[in-house]
């Protein structure tokens, strides 16, 4: 089935779920796998999902295998914002990968594609996750000096040489 047909089905399926004014906001597929003790990712299987994030929660749906449809019987996790915690972003290429604890200490494994970064996007603006080293108001709004002024753009007519003329010649 088309990624079309699957975000109706995923649509239709959430819909009984939701509170009042809560919309689905962004859906996709995603590969996952919970982290269990020392077993390194590498040898994990992963699963394909499908994830529908609204502004309240994260919802993970198994994936329907071939021409299977999507059912309530297919949603393995359906948590509010609160519960999860980012542990670990990585931009490994091509997959984006993004771990998150529950409140319970397991820890789950997403991994994006990069036509579904966006997806991803939501899930970090909506934990509040900032990459380290950046800052999250634009820099003129930080307290502090002023930044400096670009060179030759001193005080005086605009154009204007040092003594003031606009002819080239005379700087």
């Amino acid at each position: 089935m088309d990624r079309e047909g699957l975000s109706r089905q995923v649509e239709e399926v959430a819909a009984p779920m939701l509170v009042s004014r809560e919309r689905v906001s962004g859906l996709g597929p995603v590969w996952a796998v919970e982290k269990r003790g020392h077993v390194p990712l590498l040898l994990r299987a992963r699963d394909p999902y499908l994830i529908a994030v609204t502004d309240q929660r994260l919802m993970l749906f198994q994936a329907p295998r071939r021409s299977r449809r999507l059912g309530a019987s297919d949603l393995v996790l359906a948590k509010r914002w609160p519960t999860f915690s980012v542990v670990h972003v990585r931009r490994a290429a091509p997959l984006l990968q993004i771990r998150l604890r529950a409140e319970s200490g397991k820890v789950l494994v997403l991994e994006f594609r990069p036509r579904d970064r966006g997806i991803a996007r939501q899930i970090l603006d909506a934990l509040g996750y900032v990459p380290r080293g950046r800052v999250k108001a634009p820099r003129a709004l930080l307290p502090g000096p002023p930044l400096p002024e670009k060179p030759g753009a001193a005080s005086g007519a605009a154009g204007a040489g040092a003594n003031g003329t606009d002819n080239p010649a005379a700087r």
